[in-house]
């Protein structure tokens, strides 16, 4: 199987912010028409809210036959994102990415997907074109590998995301 590359883009959503918060004001065929996915279909939207700086989520991916490719829109706060082809989890296939509010990335179908929190009250928003599937979400354990790329003494991270028993 051919691997996808990931894209990032900077700074591509429309974020207007003031001392009140923020509005994010975008057109889905406009913004994928700038990120060349005009054919994608997206089935499954998830938003995500993280409250502490610290916080790792992942690495989580979807097995075949429903892949999923995500597209990752940072609403707010700051994220270093991992993404890796999850039938490879090796150190070496790690990619890294810093988002900030503004930042899309577009992970591949065959690519597992994690992020840590670089700030306070993160919000993500993922757009997939596959369905949740229970039997086929899978996950890879990246604990020690995120607080030793960080070097970061404590990480707030759920007992299901530390049970995984592949390890990277």
């Amino acid at each position: 199987m051919k691997l996808e590359k990931p894209l990032h883009y900077k700074r591509i959503l429309n974020i207007f912010e003031d001392e009140r918060g923020f509005l994010n004001a975008t057109s889905f065929g406009e913004l994928l028409s700038k990120i060349k996915l005009s054919n994608i279909e997206i089935k499954y939207q998830l938003i995500s809210k993280t409250k502490s700086m610290h916080t790792f989520r992942g690495f989580h991916y979807q097995d075949e036959p429903c892949l999923q490719k995500k597209i990752i829109f940072l609403h707010s706060g700051k994220i270093k994102d991992y993404i890796f082809p999850f039938n490879e989890p090796r150190k070496e296939n790690v990619e890294s990415f810093i988002l900030e509010a503004g930042d899309v990335l577009i992970v591949p179908e065959t690519y597992a997907h994690g992020f840590i929190t670089l700030s306070d009250n993160v919000i993500i928003q993922y757009l997939m074109n596959n369905d949740y599937n229970e039997d086929l979400y899978k996950g890879i354990n990246g604990y020690k590998f995120v607080k030793n790329d960080l070097n970061i003494k404590d990480i707030i991270i759920s007992e299901k995301d530390k049970s995984y028993q592949i390890k990277i």
